[in-house]
């Protein structure tokens, strides 16, 4: 149905003007989020999609998650995910097949078949079909100036042999925080550079 709101006070007593007019229904599925900007096709990168409805399915629906081309559209959607399920709100951890060009437009959206739904494309994300990434590294906690780490490096795509990879420490912010080693091997061990707060950290691989 079509609604408005308004905002009312108290003390004094104040009745708000009415918002414009605008529509619920729970027929719907939530708009995915992608929460990395980057992702390497036939990559480690998990992308977590959360399946979110108010929905009743029926026996038999699917869900299925598709992406789009390199520029956003769905007219040709690659599927990559699909599951038999009448329960939606649940992540499906998926990744960025390899034959996916590079582009930087690419999208998610999520379909339901029994009832058919579609929801909103995501926000928009980069793919790259020659990348680095580290891989998984080994839980915590690390204390910053002390603590040894050792990083994966996984490169994908056609990386030239040779290369001395870096690995940097960055906070949540994004601000680089130091150096941890450099290396010509697939793995670098280092020390974790000093740190003024203790918190959520990452680590970029460069070459």
């Amino acid at each position: 149905g079509s609604y408005r709101l308004r905002v009312d006070a108290t003390n004094p007593v104040l009745a708000g003007d009415l918002t414009n007019t605008f529509s619920i229904t729970n027929n719907c599925i939530g708009t995915p989020y992608i929460p990395n900007s980057k992702y390497c096709a036939g990559g480690p990168n998990i992308i977590p999609v959360y399946i979110s409805s108010g929905n009743i399915y029926n026996a038999g629906n699917q869900f299925i998650v598709e992406l789009s081309n390199g520029t956003g559209s769905f007219a040709a959607p690659t599927t990559v995910f699909s599951t038999t399920s009448n329960t939606p709100n649940f992540i499906a951890n998926i990744t960025v097949p390899s034959n996916i060009a590079s582009g930087t437009g690419y999208r998610i959206r999520i379909r339901s078949t029994n009832p058919a739904f579609t929801s909103a494309s995501s926000n928009s994300f980069v793919v790259d079909q020659i990348c680095l990434s580290s891989g998984i590294i080994a839980d915590g906690p690390y204390i910053g100036g002390a603590s040894s780490i050792s990083i994966p490096v996984v490169a994908v795509g056609s990386v030239s042999g040779g290369n001395t990879y870096t690995a940097k420490l960055y906070n949540q912010f994004g601000t680089l925080i130091g150096t941890i080693a450099s290396s010509s091997s697939n793995t670098i061990t280092g020390t974790v550079p000093a740190v003024s707060n203790g918190g959520y950290y990452y680590v970029v691989v460069e070459s």
